[in-house]
């Protein structure tokens, strides 16, 4: 059964209405467009709303062009939701923990959204991204465990912070072409990720291998966490390998860096915990804090006469390494750099 249900009213900074959800009947809420002939232009689901656990689907009209004060976590038996034409912005927190939300219907008129908005929302298996969408707000859709691929619409420019961590059967992810920004953790613990697929035109970024490198080939970006490779070869002309670059990829035993490999960045192989070996003795001259910590199987490690810096807790709690010698041109070695092992350190 459709209804409105029973709202009380008051007025917006703008003339609009902010309708306010008291009660519900029904398993169908469609939310007013206006009220006393003036439009509503935001919904808020009071905590305290009566037979609001019946409500299984919402329809959102067109006159609610950003949903910034709308709360639906209180509904926890939402499965469907149904945005109209004209909604732009998708708020903070908006459906966070809808977690029997499987039906998103998005329209293309939806250009931002925010922080946390599908946080949780552990029951949605697909979900198209509207193509005129501008920004995804970081954990946006954190632990949305059964999404099990993405498109990234050709608008967006920035991944933020674990915008995609915890997706657990996430497998693959396609990139658009304006995307010039992916911090390190967006995709963090997905398990089943398989395939990065950069747009051809995307100027920042491409795909090779299923992994992503910076457009020249100079950055060695991210090694998608689900593949169950041994060894894995990163492609000559590479200088930089970016933070988290292979964080937690527990089936590699072996990477193979190129002579042109200068600097291992924050966090590039932590917790990747059946690595036995690198060998970092071409032209590796910085090894920044955490790159190693947590390989609790690495047993050997070789250094060049270029490495100048070992940062804090580079190799923490690498369990197994034992001995290790380091040129004594190097410039600064972390009190920490190996905190937590019994490797011997020998400056030679």
């Amino acid at each position: 059964m459709n209804l409105t249900g029973v709202y009380e009213y008051k007025r917006a900074d703008d003339g609009t209405w902010i309708a306010r959800l008291v009660a519900a009947e029904g398993d169908t809420l469609i939310l007013p467009s206006e009220h006393e002939g003036i439009i509503v232009s935001n919904v808020r689901i009071m905590s305290a709303a009566k037979r609001k656990n019946q409500i299984t689907k919402v329809v959102i009209p067109s006159t609610m062009s950003s949903l910034s004060e709308t709360n639906f976590c209180f509904l926890k038996n939402l499965e469907t939701v149904e945005i109209c034409s004209g909604a732009q912005i998708i708020g903070k927190k908006a459906f966070a923990n809808c977690k029997r939300l499987k039906n998103v219907i998005l329209p293309d008129t939806i250009i931002d959204i925010g922080v946390r908005a599908f946080e949780e929302c552990s029951s949605i298996q697909e979900i198209e991204l509207p193509h005129e969408l501008k920004k995804i707000g970081s954990w946006a859709f954190y632990k949305c465990t059964n999404i099990s691929k993405i498109r990234i619409p050709d608008n967006v420019e920035e991944i933020h912070i674990q915008t995609f961590s915890k997706c657990d059967n996430l497998e693959e992810v396609h990139i658009g072409k304006s995307v010039k920004g992916i911090v390190d953790d967006s995709f963090w613990s997905c398990p089943k990720l398989k395939k990065y697929c950069v747009d051809n035109d995307n100027k920042t970024y491409k795909s090779v291998d299923d992994c992503i490198y910076s457009k020249e080939g100079e950055w060695f970006m991210f090694y998608p966490r689900g593949r169950k490779d041994e060894k894995f070869e990163i492609r000559d002309g590479v200088e930089i390998v970016f933070n988290g670059a292979f964080m937690e990829c527990e089936s590699l035993v072996e990477v193979i860096l190129p002579p042109s490999v200068c600097a291992i960045w924050p966090g590039a192989f932590n917790d990747c915990k059946n690595l036995k070996s690198i060998d970092l003795s071409h032209n590796v001259s910085l090894i920044s804090k955490h790159a190693f910590h947590g390989c609790e199987n690495l047993e050997s490690v070789s250094f060049g006469p270029k490495i100048w810096r070992i940062d804090i807790s580079a190799f923490a709690r690498c369990k197994k390494l034992k001995f290790v010698e380091i040129p004594s041109t190097i410039e600064y070695l972390d009190e920490y750099a190996f905190y937590d092992t019994d490797c011997q350190v020998i400056l030679k």
